[in-house]
């Protein structure tokens, strides 16, 4: 029917789980659980591709769905030389490690235990940044001298190691949602949940199985950066969804009245709360700078956006590797900066500050006379906004 999309002809379902989330101009890719069925009352176009990601076009703003799914079968193809490649840059690092922890000599099972064993041994996860050297890449830092980072740091690791040994592995994006963010039967899924890791080809499964190479230590720090507020965040989040479930869903709309009187009865109880202090205090803080919303909202890297689009939902690190693409001049070090701005507790020195801003206008500076010169960008590179 329309509004069921099947993934799997063949496949019988065993579980269910109803999911919802909200995607600029109804299109973005979809959180599914592995062996993925089909999706029931989907209102949207849904591509796919041979790694078994799925992606939503042409449909509403918010997208609410049923999916059925079984653990036990997949979707993915089976490896082919791509899943084999071996890292560009940096090879010589990864040989090193492969011969020093003799992989290549073990079977499948032992290299996957080797490897998380020396991960949770020699490194340590972190939401720091650490700004290369000049001509350094990101990954030789986090495995030659840092050996701290993220999951993106471990997983990007992981799969190029386990290439370079024989096993046939693919970078995985998603959430790894924890037992905190259980309510009953719904989970809450938020954005510190997003998580890296990594797919293995296990020849004698014939499937692919996951592979977390990142520390235990990442769920304790993560859940660490929870605010005290986050119940109050939690119910305008679920008043927000409950109003976009009877926007876009054809329900009988008074089951909703009293979440869409909630926000309503809020707003006037604040109004009437803060009223006197708002207005003797508007004369002064009218002469003050505002303080941005959230850390790291005024980084200059953000100029950039103005001249080269960031295409939606992209990765930092992708935009990153996109913008060093089209333009030689080096942009690692304003991207490490940016990231210990907007998510290092203790943000930027005075001169890192500079040093950002300073990085940022070289960039700009450098792509503008081009733009004058009118140098036109290789076939497939980024068009100007």
């Amino acid at each position: 029917t329309n509004d069921v999309a099947v993934l799997q002809p063949n496949a019988k379902p065993k579980f269910a789980a109803h999911i919802a989330g909200y995607y600029d101009d109804g299109k973005g890719l979809l959180a599914l659980p592995r062996g993925v069925a089909e999706l029931r009352e989907f209102t949207a176009l849904l591509e796919t591709n041979h790694s078994g990601v799925a992606r939503a076009d042409g449909g509403p703003s918010f997208i609410d769905f049923l999916a059925r799914y079984n653990p036990d079968t997949v979707v993915e193809s089976p490896p082919d030389g791509y899943d084999l490649n071996p890292p560009g840059r940096d090879r010589t690092n990864y040989e090193n490690i492969v011969a020093e922890l003799g992989l290549k000599s073990k079977s499948d099972e032992e290299k996957l235990r080797t490897l998380a064993a020396w991960f949770e041994k020699k490194f340590t996860y972190t939401l720091n940044g650490h700004v290369p050297k000049p001509g350094q890449t990101p990954m030789a830092q986090f495995l030659t001298e840092t050996h701290a980072g993220h999951c993106e740091h471990f997983a990007t690791a992981a799969v190029l190691l386990l290439r370079l040994a024989g096993v046939p592995a693919r970078y995985a994006i998603g959430y790894a949602v924890d037992p905190s963010a259980r309510h009953g039967d719904t989970w809450y899924v938020r954005e510190r949940h997003g998580h890296a890791w990594v797919m293995v080809w296990r020849s004698e499964h014939a499937r692919w199985e996951e592979f977390d190479p990142t520390p235990p230590s990442r769920e304790q720090i993560e859940e660490s950066r929870a605010s005290d507020l986050e119940g109050i965040s939690d119910f305008g989040s679920n008043v927000w969804y409950r109003f976009y479930q009877w926007r876009w869903r054809n329900t009988d709309y008074t089951h909703y009245i009293p979440w869409l009187l909630v926000p309503l009865i809020l707003f006037l109880l604040w109004r009437i709360l803060n009223g006197k202090r708002r207005r003797h205090t508007a004369k002064d803080s009218s002469a003050e700078t505002p303080e941005p919303i959230w850390p790291g909202l005024d980084s200059e890297l953000y100029l950039i956006t103005q001249h080269l689009e960031r295409q939606p939902h992209e990765p930092l690190l992708q935009w990153q590797q996109r913008l060093s693409a089209y333009h030689p001049h080096d942009l690692a070090r304003a991207f490490a900066l940016h990231r210990r701005f907007r998510f290092d507790p203790h943000g930027l020195t005075p001169e890192d500050r500079a040093a950002l801003k300073t990085e940022v206008q070289r960039w700009l500076a450098d792509f503008a006379a081009r733009d004058q010169q009118k140098i036109k960008p290789a076939p497939g590179s980024l068009a100007r906004v």
